[in-house]
């Protein structure tokens, strides 16, 4: 069960109030600047700006994830995903690349919340057909009240 849902109203939209999430996906055919990671060697960096939907009162801490990568099979895969600049107001999405390695498609998923938040979790776990299954059990517990 989504733990967030489980809070009374009140909190639930305090917390909710404090979180920001968004999806961004970069492929070089859709947009002509990101061609030179795939089509080129040594060091490449790429930033695209993301602003908030709303804007925080604090300044908000920002968690980056690769979601999905499409990249050439015969060289070693470098990349590094960043949130950089970070404002009330949003922060530039940043995707490093280097050596021989080519990216024809990636996308990054992120989350920005403010530090009133003592702890953010994520229990989304998915199996291998994109379904949502159940987190995996920790040894030696058996309910959510042992977690």
């Amino acid at each position: 069960m989504n733990r967030v849902q489980t809070l009374p109203n009140q909190r639930r939209r305090e917390i909710m109030a404090l979180l920001l999430n968004g999806y961004q996906s970069f492929h070089w055919q859709a947009k002509p600047e990101f061609a030179s990671m795939w089509n080129a060697n040594g060091d490449r960096v790429y930033h695209i700006p993301i602003v908030f939907t709303a804007p925080f009162d604090k300044l908000p801490n920002v968690v980056v994830s690769c979601h999905s990568l499409d990249c050439d099979h015969g060289t070693n895969t470098r990349y590094t995903l960043s949130a950089e600049a970070v404002t009330k107001l949003g922060f530039n999405l940043v995707l490093n690349t280097w050596s021989d390695t080519h990216i024809w498609q990636i996308s990054a998923a992120w989350f920005a919340y403010e530090s009133r938040l003592s702890t953010v979790q994520a229990d989304i776990h998915l199996s291998g057909d994109g379904m949502k299954s159940p987190p995996p059990e920790k040894e030696g517990s058996h309910s959510p009240a042992n977690h």
